[in-house]
């Protein structure tokens, strides 16, 4: 799991649902001062990511009319959030921002978010910064551990599942063929696991 995020094994923890991985992330890193208060999401965020940050908000005594910021595209004529929008949000608003929260891939569009930038100037603003990538795990190319985000969820369902599935047919061809091959299983799982490197 830890090579299709980019991240150190120690870095990676594979347990619960998203969403309850997500509560678990905002009760670690959203901790709120009455300067510092804010979360920053996109506006049309997965529903269940948006509900996770209005109810941390709610649970620490602030109002989400004026905690919670739904950043949208400045140009009304464009469908996508540009990385210059995030940072000049960041760059507005990040002394009342205590945590942000993006997809990695914005489900509703498609949109790729660069995580790299956005993170750090969430960094650079005093924001701690965490990842939706549901969309993105195994579908775009991810470095979490070089990017330094602070943290990030997703589950299988997407991509993931697609991947193994993929995998699980290939090998079950390659044991088949290695099979008729040695006219062993036990000879054919063998070369198998050489193969593979395991």
């Amino acid at each position: 799991m830890a090579k299709l995020i980019g991240s150190l094994p120690n870095e990676v923890v594979v347990m619960n649902s998203l969403t309850v991985n997500l509560h678990i992330m905002l009760t670690s890193f959203y901790r709120p001062t009455n300067q510092r208060f804010k979360i920053l999401i996109e506006k049309k965020s997965f529903p269940s990511d948006y509900h996770a940050v209005y109810s941390q908000i709610k649970l620490h005594g602030f109002d989400p009319v004026e905690a919670l910021i739904e950043i949208k595209p400045f140009d009304d004529t464009k469908d996508f959030i540009d990385t210059s929008d995030v940072i000049n949000m960041l760059a507005e608003h990040g002394d009342s921002i205590q945590l942000v929260l993006l997809s990695g891939v914005q489900y509703y569009n498609g949109q790729v978010f660069n995580i790299q930038e956005i993170t750090q100037k969430a960094h650079e603003m005093g924001c701690f910064i965490g990842f939706d990538l549901a969309h993105a795990v195994g579908n775009i190319e991810l470095k979490l551990h070089d990017w330094e985000c602070d943290f990030a969820v997703w589950c299988r369902l997407e991509y993931i599942t697609r991947i193994h599935i993929y995998l699980s047919h290939l090998i079950h061809s390659i044991c088949v063929h290695m099979m008729m091959q040695y006219n062993s299983p036990y000879d054919s799982l063998y070369k198998l696991i050489n193969l593979a490197g395991l």
